[in-house]
């Protein structure tokens, strides 16, 4: 199994296990544990190996080969954030918090995030591949516009931290590195 980890990421871990009081870490990390075991649960019940494991400072992802069908992308996808929400159900407090914090994240058609491969899993069923294609870029590159732009706001306005504005600029230059 394939261990990849990003130095940017141990700079991440290292920052949140630093700011955030023991048991909101330790929350965050169990609310991340859920999400991706459900990932990668649903993967091998279709039949995928997992091939390793990467971690980047937008999040831990499972290594496995691209999925034979846009309906099996999408479900491992949605997989995640279905096991976030579902913990809500059934826990209160910091893990409650954390879980739905990752469901809304991740459901959002970020680019990298869960929520970009359910749309570009389902734009993809329903248009040709081009027109699929472009309306997933153009709807992934409004959302992180949005979310850079209210991730400033929250910051220069509100006074809160700057969390969310790494997160998201991380998200846009990661985008830009792969040339999407």
């Amino acid at each position: 199994m394939i261990y990849e980890i990003s130095p940017a990421a141990i700079f991440v871990v290292c920052c949140a296990a630093a700011c955030l009081p023991a048991g909101e870490f330790t929350a965050l990390c169990a609310a991340a544990l859920i999400h991706e075991s459900a990932h990668a649960v649903c993967a091998v019940a279709l039949g995928y190996k997992i091939k390793g494991i990467r971690l980047t400072p937008s999040g831990v992802s499972m290594i496995f080969p691209d999925a034979r069908s846009y309906r099996h992308a999408v479900m491992i996808a949605v997989c995640g954030p279905l096991a976030n929400l579902a913990t809500c159900f059934v826990s209160d407090g910091r893990l409650f918090t954390y879980s739905a914090l990752l469901a809304t994240v991740n459901l959002m058609p970020l680019f990298s995030l869960d929520g970009q491969t359910v749309l570009s899993g389902i734009s993809h069923l329903l248009l040709p591949l081009s027109a699929a294609d472009a309306l997933c870029h153009a709807v992934g590159a409004v959302f992180t516009a949005a979310a850079w732009i209210i991730s400033v706001y929250i910051l220069f306005f509100s006074g809160a931290n700057m969390a969310m504005l790494i997160f998201v600029s991380w998200l846009f230059a990661e985008t830009m590195l792969k040339g999407g």
